[in-house]
């Protein structure tokens, strides 16, 4: 059984089904923790996701966690929710029986193939963590964090409890939206992790993990088997990390933030379907609830324009197939 965890609300219940619809067709039995940072997500997913969710709700954290709850008075919206991602993961571990392992991973992810190569790469050890894997000219970013935040496993042993708990006092004490000597948010203080861990811990050598905007430019993607392919292995999952739904079938993919460029894999393979479920989803949301898991902010064409014109570019889907957006003066 795969035990993962994330957390979101309903701006993102979208995103967040379409991730947990990837996991049941390419994971084995799973369940999936999610802390509901509203009371709509809370109640749709309590009513419609059962099989294979179990949502908590964001109240009984904060009494759990006086510590996390007292963190709303100094840092902002997103500041607290950087302040989340050690404490959901502790909470679930300490207070719910039987489970020797936790995944936590964003809910802007998408699966393509199993995520079983990711736990024989954990192998016994008791921390996975993934690389940024930025390309080498552009190795300054790491000055953000040499490993992303947006997926990691720990077991339920004494080194992964201890690297939790240690996480948590950091954020609780320091996690801000800012570059601040070796601190940035959550996410710099894995920096030091392979030094404190050691042979408990696993740097992930696996590159179809954690696919994303700022790496998929310094990795070779072959379309093969009806599979994507990086660096010859099967791509797991993509993080799609700033893409924004304009309007219904139009999207900025932030890649050119990385400075990548996307070709055709990229466009109809990997952005494609994912747009696809996530269009489709909404739609059933929409259908099903009251104004639940709304998927674009309204942009008149006026607004499109002046994205463009600063350098946003936009795919637009047709057909299962991503195609770059042309501005047209007649619109």
């Amino acid at each position: 059984m795969y035990y993962f965890c994330t957390y979101f609300d309903q701006n993102y219940l979208t995103r967040a089904l379409v991730l947990i619809d990837s996991l049941k067709k390419h994971c084995g039995p799973f369940k999936i923790f999610v802390l509901c940072l509203d009371d709509d997500t809370f109640n749709y997913l309590n009513k419609e996701e059962k099989e294979v969710v179990v949502p908590i709700a964001l109240s009984s954290l904060e009494e759990k966690d006086k510590s996390l709850n007292a963190c709303k008075s100094n840092r902002s919206k997103v500041e607290y929710f950087f302040t989340l991602s050690p404490c959901l993961p502790l909470y679930i571990l300490e207070n719910f029986s039987g489970l020797d392992h936790i995944t936590y991973l964003d809910s802007d992810m998408f699966f393509y193939s199993s995520p079983e190569p990711i736990y024989q790469e954990l192998g016994n050890k008791s921390i996975y963590i993934i690389p940024h894997r930025f390309p080498k000219e552009h190795s300054d970013m790491a000055d953000h964090g040499i490993f992303n935040v947006g997926f990691q496993i720990f077991r339920n042993d004494e080194a992964g409890i201890a690297c939790l708990r240690r996480w948590r006092e950091q954020c609780i004490e320091w996690c801000y939206d800012k570059l601040e000597g070796k601190r940035y948010a959550d996410q710099k203080y894995l920096d030091e992790w392979p030094d404190l861990y050691k042979d408990k811990l696993v740097v992930s050598a696996h590159t179809g993990a954690n696919l994303a905007p700022w790496n998929v430019k310094a990795s070779k993607l072959i379309w093969e088997e009806n599979k994507v392919k990086v660096d010859g292995k099967n791509l797991i999952f993509y993080h799609f990390h700033r893409l924004r739904f304009i309007k219904k079938r139009l999207a900025t993919h932030g890649l050119e933030n990385y400075f990548a460029e996307p070709d055709a894999i990229i466009k109809d393979h990997i952005y494609a379907p994912y747009m696809g479920a996530m269009i489709r989803k909404n739609k059933q949301l929409q259908r099903n609830t009251d104004n639940t898991g709304r998927l674009y902010k309204k942009y008149s064409f006026k607004e499109i324009k002046h994205l463009l014109k600063n350098g946003q570019t936009f795919y637009y889907l047709n057909d299962h197939k991503a195609f770059r957006f042309k501005w047209s003066s007649s619109k």
